[in-house]
């Protein structure tokens, strides 16, 4: 299988059950003595539409995403405080919001007219990237309104880091190919590149200079995709066996953060999705037992989270930085939003008459952006909020 396959966004009362030991390692800064519950905020969608998607929450609980008409035209919207707006023209065919930073400001593509282009929202004023004819895909932004993504012309693909207004060609490796997934606060950027022998490796971007990371022993591609503000990078890279592993680079050294039991289920090999601050990353993997389970890895290791009862399989979509882990459960009974803390696997809850629930982002408040079924059957974006409940 392809390390650069492409990865399935899950499509989709709160109880709680115990997992195995091993789960003691997933700490948060959760109060042991109060139990906390959810309560879960249908977002609804924009006027004239009939289902929604979150994409990111920021820390101050801001979730953009982007809302569909029947007919398929997409509207990129904000929603703040119980209200949803668009945030492009409401009468373009198509916008799509990708990231929201903690000053509010946004990320994301349109069309003003026939060509895609990227674009930089902030307080209501929307700043195209690059300028007219080029193709700008932005990917990611850091609290600084710093911008990264890639540019695509029919000489060759590169990276860019954008920054009021003013846009920088970060290069690559040798090759014709480079694409910035991640920016972090410090301005140290990730991504992929294709080496002057055609292979792509990952890549970290830092005051003018593009450094190469290597690869996994035996393998042949890789890529990173996060990056943290201690300069901690989270990426992928085939093996011998030429199944992808994660890894976290620090200080010139790579760290293989292995598997559950090299399992040949549902996801051989191992991907992750998140990295917070204390470096601490989640994902998941297959067991010996062919099982696909979500997973945290720190320092000491890697922690199966196991499986809520009723389960076959459980996938960890996001990471914050109080080690709290949101997710989804499948099974015979369909999927839901999880989240584990504290060594407890916690159901997040459904909109009432529908059947299933998923996950995209949580912040560090605790609040988890996803998305849900509504009765009618149609999906909304979701948030659930934590409040504690006195025993």
């Amino acid at each position: 299988m392809s390390l650069l396959r492409n990865v399935v966004i899950a499509l989709g009362a709160a109880a709680a059950f115990v997992v195995t030991p091993l789960n003691a390692r997933l700490t948060g800064s959760d109060d042991g003595a109060v139990r906390q519950s959810f309560s879960i905020i249908d977002l609804g969608t924009l006027p004239g539409h009939v289902f929604s998607m979150p994409t990111d929450i920021n820390d101050r609980g801001q979730i953009v995403g982007n809302s569909y008409t029947a007919s398929g035209d997409q509207h990129a919207f904000l929603w703040v405080n119980g209200r949803m707006t668009p945030l492009a023209t409401h009468s373009l065919a198509y916008s799509s919001a990708t990231a929201i930073n903690n000053r509010g400001e946004v990320i994301g593509q349109w069309v003003p007219d026939q060509d895609e282009r990227a674009y930089f929202w902030s307080d209501g004023r929307m700043t195209e990237l690059g300028t007219p004819g080029m193709y700008v895909m932005a990917r990611s932004l850091n609290d600084r309104g710093q911008v990264v993504g890639q540019v695509m012309s029919p000489s060759g693909d590169y990276a860019f880091l954008w920054e009021e207004g003013k846009m920088v060609n970060l290069g690559t490796l040798g090759g014709d190919h480079s694409v910035a997934f991640d920016i972090n606060n410090r301005g140290q950027v990730v991504g992929v590149s294709n080496t002057a022998s055609g292979e792509p490796h990952p890549f970290l971007w830092e005051d003018g200079v593009m450094t190469d990371l290597g690869l996994l022993p035996g393998g042949t591609d890789g890529y990173a995709s996060l990056v943290n503000d201690k300069g901690q990078v989270l990426g992928h890279s085939g093996i011998v066996s030429g199944e992808p592993h994660a890894f976290l680079w620090e200080h010139g050294k790579t760290t293989d953060l292995g598997t559950l039991g090299d399992g040949t289920g549902w996801s051989p090999g191992t991907f992750a999705s998140g990295l917070n601050r204390r470096g601490q990353v989640t994902g998941y993997t297959d067991t010996a037992s062919n099982e696909t389970h979500a997973f945290v890895w720190d320092q000491d290791g890697m922690a199966d989270l196991g499986l809520p009862r009723g389960a076959t399989m459980t996938l960890a979509w996001a990471l914050n930085d109080r080690g709290q882990v949101a997710g989804e459960a499948w099974g015979d009974s369909g999927v839901r939003a999880v989240m584990w803390a504290n060594g407890i696997i916690r159901e997040l809850g459904m909109l009432p008459g529908g059947t299933f629930s998923g996950v995209r982002r949580i912040n560090n408040r605790g609040d988890v952006a996803g998305y849900a079924q509504t009765a009618s059957g149609e999906l909304h974006a979701v948030v659930w909020t934590r409040h504690p409940v006195k025993d």
